[in-house]
């Protein structure tokens, strides 16, 4: 069951940004992050990190104009599944990078 859902953002370019739920479950459920539908691996780009009361929490370190898409958090125990999705909005307005039209 999640406790608080996750919220969509919208982010200037290149800001880091992240997505948080909270999590109750018995016994604890195991918990996988999921970009408009692929599995999330941690890396140098992405950050997933959890506490014992059952905060759950996706940094993105720099959003890129790539990471727009809907985010999911899944929760899983043989209780069943649950899970919560948001949307991430990438502004590129503000980035030098792009020409903007007037």
């Amino acid at each position: 069951v999640f406790l608080t859902e996750l919220q969509s953002q919208d982010v200037p370019d290149g800001y880091p940004v992240s997505f948080d739920c909270v999590v109750s479950g018995k016994p604890p459920p195991s918990i996988r992050w999921f970009k408009d539908g692929k599995l999330i691996e941690e890396n140098d780009h992405y950050m997933i990190n959890e506490d014992q009361e059952g905060c759950h929490q996706l940094i993105i370190t720099a959003a890129l104009p790539s990471d727009m898409g809907v985010y999911r958090c899944m929760a899983e125990n043989y209780s069943g599944i649950a899970s919560t999705k948001a949307e991430l909005r990438v502004d590129v307005s503000c980035s030098s990078d792009y020409d903007t039209a007037a």
